[in-house]
């Protein structure tokens, strides 16, 4: 195979044609270069579909960067097909955006159907000469398409141009990292939509395929090229110097929000003024629905409307003039004297003992609902989602959740085998638990699956043949 064109601005990073090598270790170690981060391995295997490498370390695909070197030779023959890895770092051995410690590179995954290397390659070449975008650090062959990387760097204003330690993902090192990536992705659809960026691959968790690995869809081995001055000094970033490429702003997002009236909350009252303005919306379209609140239900609606507005940031002077209109529509009216003392208990006095608490939302939304005499058909008529007497509460926590799921899983398998039923397929499974009230995704059952000991396939069906039979291990069988 003759080597592609590249130009005069990327040299090939490594021997070709070889299968992963030492060079192609440098290479990974180029990423990453937090040795306390795990790097996760995947591989597309041609029956079990795409997951985790089978590795002899101890956490199944995944590797510390401390220790790669030592494991790199045992793991060329699995590296040599069809490998990935991620392009991250992450602080568990394990795949999860949460867990991303380090964020090593910007990066834009160029799909360019319709257009082979070379014209992709000129594209990008007098981009990066029009100064529509920097210089990669890297420039990668995936056998289908082109990816570009930057790799980052931590600011360093002693030496802003030698490669060092990546930036630690921080909240606002993950904020300002995923614009930059939404930045650099449009700018690229924008000088050059020929070469098709792939919107989707924006992920912290993205993978990119191992350097010298073959591409087995399509026969050609992945290459990855550096600057042609044999170096990447230079060729580094921080994200602030990228953002200024990319024209994004640096500055630290505000993390207040306004309510209905203007006013700013921050932090964890969000959640509680979202339950509270919700409630707020049910009153009133029972308010409106009924054209007023009758007798027996008067002064608890005139306590509750005070209470709402005072919990969703309404002016006392406001709240007041609300909560006279509401008592002057009640049937018959509410007397003015008693509209006053509903209105004071419900913005001072009744609920003061439960904030103190530390639980400002205390009063129950099935309280609430009797309190206002609800009926099912106003519920299911005004749609209320929160003011109901049947109110079904916040789902299991995520502790109850697990267990509950296999448990009706298992169920499911058992009932299949007394009927000699074969199973439905994987997805088809999470489809019965989310119907069921267990919430999951194929991943999901195809974890517990394989956790109970339950023996299954992966392997999708096609139309002309049954789905796969899953069996339970009977432990008194040897």
């Amino acid at each position: 195979m003759s080597k592609p064109l590249v130009t005069d601005l990327f040299d090939i990073a490594g021997p070709r044609g070889l299968g992963p090598s030492t060079a192609d270790l440098k290479m990974l170690l180029t990423f990453h270069r937090a040795v306390e981060d795990y790097m996760v391995f995947m591989q597309k295997h041609p029956e079990k579909g795409f997951g985790l490498m089978d590795t002899e370390t101890e956490h199944r695909g995944a590797v510390l960067v401390g220790d790669l070197p030592n494991w790199f030779p045992e793991m060329v023959d699995e590296l040599l097909y069809d490998a990935y890895f991620t392009i991250n770092g992450f602080r568990q051995p394990r795949r999860r955006k949460r867990d991303v410690s380090h964020l090593n590179a910007i990066f834009a995954d160029l799909d360019h159907y319709g257009i082979g290397y070379e014209e992709a390659v000129a594209k990008i070449v007098q981009a990066i000469r029009l100064k529509h975008i920097p210089c990669p650090s890297l420039l990668s062959f995936s056998g289908r398409g082109t990816w570009l990387f930057w790799i980052l760097n931590a600011a360093n204003p002693a030496d802003p141009g030698r490669i060092g330690g990546a930036p630690i993902a921080y909240p606002e090192v993950r904020t300002l990292w995923e614009r930059v990536m939404i930045a650099a992705h449009n700018r690229i659809k924008d000088i050059a939509p020929e070469l098709q960026p792939d919107a989707k691959a924006v992920d912290m968790s993205r993978v990119t395929r191992v350097p010298s690995s073959v591409n087995t869809k399509t026969g050609k081995d992945v290459q990855y090229f550096i600057p042609a001055k044999g170096s990447l000094e230079g060729f580094t970033y921080t994200l602030a110097d990228l953002a200024e490429w990319f024209g994004v702003d640096t500055a630290k997002p505000q993390r207040a929000q306004r309510t209905s009236t203007g006013k700013k909350i921050e932090g964890n009252a969000r959640g509680h003024l979202a339950l509270h303005e919700h409630r707020l919306q049910d009153f009133t379209k029972l308010w409106e629905y009924r054209r007023g609140f009758t007798e027996g239900c008067r002064n608890h609606a005139a306590l509750i409307y005070a209470w709402l507005l005072r919990k969703t940031n309404h002016g006392r002077d406001e709240a007041f003039g609300q909560v006279m209109k509401l008592a002057s529509q009640c049937s018959p009216p509410l007397s003015k004297k008693e509209a006053i003392r509903q209105f004071n208990s419900g913005w001072a006095a009744m609920f003061k003992n439960a904030e103190r608490k530390g639980k400002p939302s205390a009063i129950p939304n099935r309280t609430l609902a009797n309190w206002l005499v609800v009926t099912p058909e106003e519920v299911h008529k005004l749609g209320l989602k929160h003011l109901s007497p049947d109110y079904t509460p916040t789902p299991p926590k995520k502790s109850q959740r697990k267990p509950l799921r296999r448990l009706a899983l298992v169920t499911l398998v058992a009932e299949c085998e007394q009927e000699d039923k074969p199973l439905p397929t994987v997805r088809q499974l999470a489809e019965q638990l989310t119907k069921m009230g267990n919430k999951c995704n194929k991943d999901t059952v195809a974890k517990d699956l394989r956790e109970l000991g339950i023996a299954h396939s992966r392997k999708r069906a096609t139309e002309d043949e049954t789905p796969t039979t899953l069996t339970l291990f009977d432990p008194d069988v040897n």
